[in-house]
């Protein structure tokens, strides 16, 4: 998803952005993006409140939110109270319970 300059996003809009691995092809050789502002050399406004951008299950080569754009003026470009969380919540398949054990083989860190 691309957000373009002059946006304003509030989270009582949309307060959740969640990527699992059917929405996205996520691979980590070629990272994917779930949320992108902006694209190189951009200069605009957008403000963005009260969002929380998180995944669900594994989602290995993501990249949660790639910011792009340069403020036209100071403040003009934005994150207030937005957060970004992978794993480690209900609800998310990637709490404690849910993960496959991490073991350690000759200084190489593997999941089982």
């Amino acid at each position: 998803m691309t957000y373009h300059r002059l946006l304003y996003l509030l989270g009582n809009t949309a307060p959740l952005y969640i990527s699992t691995l059917s929405s996205l092809a996520i691979y980590y050789s070629k990272p994917q993006v779930l949320i992108k502002v902006g694209n190189a050399e951009d200069i605009g406004s957008v403000e963005t409140q009260d969002l929380l951008f998180t995944t669900r299950g594994a989602t290995a080569g993501l990249i949660l939110v790639e910011w792009n754009i340069q403020a036209d003026n100071p403040g003009s470009a934005a994150l207030w109270d937005c957060h970004a969380r992978v794993g480690g919540a209900t609800g998310t398949k990637l709490t404690t319970a849910e993960c496959p054990p991490v073991v350690l083989i000759k200084d190489v860190l593997l999941l089982v």
